[in-house]
């Protein structure tokens, strides 16, 4: 059995005025303005439709159908999960290269000098297209 606290955005229809700006601003063009909770795994959590919708309190986010959640808690509880990661993985010693800093500092400002050929790229070029684009 898995755990997980599902996120939810939650919308009071009474509230609502039907201005449909909240779908609009959504980048995952998901009907906002249409449902009553949004549960779906497109869903980002960017808030951009609570930031857009004209009337305070008809848009919320909530974890796990509890009460609404701000966002600044969706921020704190991503920072600590991602440092969190990281500070175990540095602690564990997975966070570790044997790579001089030397060769670091000769690299990074010559990144945009290296490229790979992707997969999908050698085999474009063996189809017979004429100068594949790197990327």
């Amino acid at each position: 059995m898995r755990a997980s606290v599902r996120l939810a955005l939650g919308a009071r229809r009474d509230t609502c005025i039907d201005c449909a700006k909240c779908a609009k601003a959504c980048p995952a063009l998901l009907p906002v303005d249409k449902l009553i909770t949004v549960r779906s795994p497109e869903c980002t959590a960017c808030l951009e439709c609570v930031t857009v919708c004209p009337e305070q309190g008809a848009l919320w986010l909530s974890a796990g159908g509890r009460r609404p959640m701000p966002a600044w808690v969706l921020a704190a509880a991503m920072a600590v999960i991602f440092l969190g990661i990281v500070g175990y993985a540095r602690w564990t010693g997975r966070w570790a290269t044997d790579i001089p800093s030397q060769v670091y500092d000769n690299l990074i400002p010559r990144a945009g000098e290296f490229s790979h050929r992707s997969p999908f790229l050698r085999t474009f070029s063996l189809l017979g297209a004429s100068n594949p684009v790197e990327c």
